[in-house]
């Protein structure tokens, strides 16, 4: 019996000893945010170990409940993780649109993507648009999350 104990123990130790430790670690945010002339909800970012996705969020014209026709509109989502910034996602549409509530599509990588999401200081789209009411290309930042506004760490704030 003390044998047998001896041998569970011992291929206990052995198991655990080789096992790594999993430090991988899955993200999934949701994020709103607007500007005087938009409203962007819903945007997404996701990443697991071995994939990385971004989008799906809804645009909306913050001037009134009726459809916005526009000839132009494109959205660019950008991340800044250790003062750099990389544009993770975008959309755009042109010719007559209306524009009502736009689903700004989503994208999809087979790859991490960033190697620490805390590390995240500033998450913002600019949309840039035009239309019968504006005289030439129009633009806007709708802020999704800025570090110095909440001040703490992206994952802490989410």
């Amino acid at each position: 019996m003390k044998k047998m104990v001896s041998y569970i123990i011992l291929l206990l130790i052995i198991l655990t000893a080789c096992q790594q430790p999993n430090s991988d670690m899955n993200y999934f945010v949701t994020l709103t945010g607007e500007s005087e002339n938009w409203q962007l909800t819903g945007y997404e970012l996701m990443q697991t170990s071995d994939a990385f996705k971004a989008g799906n969020g809804l645009l909306k014209s913050n001037n009134s409940d009726e459809t916005k026709k526009v000839n132009f509109l494109s959205v660019d989502t950008f991340i800044v993780i250790n003062d750099e910034e990389e544009k993770v996602q975008g959309y755009a549409v042109s010719g007559d649109t209306e524009v009502f509530e736009q689903d700004v599509g989503a994208i999809e990588r087979e790859e991490r993507r960033f190697d620490d999401f805390s590390n995240i200081s500033e998450v913002y789209s600019v949309v840039t648009w035009n239309d019968a009411d504006t005289n030439g290309d129009q633009e806007e930042i709708i802020q999704l999350y800025d570090r110095s506004e909440e001040k703490t760490t992206f994952l802490d704030a989410m």
